[in-house]
C-alpha cells in the first residue's frame, strides 16, 4: 500500500513540472521584454529556479516509474535489484550500494517523497519569483 500511494504521489510531478514550464514561459516573456532591470533581474531568478525543478521533475518520474514497480510485488527485493542494476550500470557506486543497502521500503518510500517535496520547493520558488517580479513591473510603470 505504501508503495502505491508513494507512486500517486510521485505521479503528481508531472502536473507540477508542467505548472513550472508554463510560469517559465511567463518569466522567458518577463526577461525579453522592455522593463526595469530589477524586475528582469527577478524573472531570470525565477528560470534558474525552473532549471532546478526540471532536474528534479526528471528524477521525480524516475522515481514513480519505477514506483510502478514496487507497488506491483515485493518491492524489498524490487529495490535490492535497483540497487543491483545501479551498481552494474555504474549510475551509482558499490560503496554507496552498500551504505545503503538496509533501506526498508519506507526508507526508500521517503528518499522519494523528499525529492518531490524538493520539486514542490523549487516550484514554489519559482511561482513566488515569478509574481513578485510581475508586481514590481507594474509598480514601475
Amino acid at each position: 500500500m505504501e508503495a502505491r500511494l508513494t507512486q500517486s504521489l510521485l505521479g503528481s510531478g508531472r502536473v507540477i513540472s508542467r505548472a513550472g514550464n508554463l510560469a517559465a514561459l511567463l518569466a522567458g516573456a518577463g526577461c525579453l521584454l522592455p522593463g526595469p532591470a530589477v524586475s528582469r533581474w527577478m524573472f531570470s531568478l525565477s528560470l534558474l529556479c525552473w532549471i532546478a525543478g526540471c532536474w528534479l521533475a526528471v528524477r521525480v518520474a524516475i522515481d514513480a516509474s519505477l514506483y510502478r514497480v514496487f507497488a506491483r510485488g515485493d518491492s524489498a527485493a524490487a529495490g535490492k535489484a535497483l540497487d543491483g542494476l545501479l551498481v552494474r550500470l555504474r549510475l551509482r557506486s558499490s560503496q554507496r550500494a552498500q551504505n545503503l543497502a538496509d533501506r526498508s521500503p519506507g526508507d526508500r518510500c521517503q528518499g522519494a517523497l523528499r525529492l518531490w517535496r524538493c520539486q514542490i520547493a523549487a516550484f514554489t520558488a519559482q511561482l513566488a519569483i515569478l509574481v513578485a517580479a510581475v508586481i514590481q513591473r507594474g509598480w514601475s510603470i
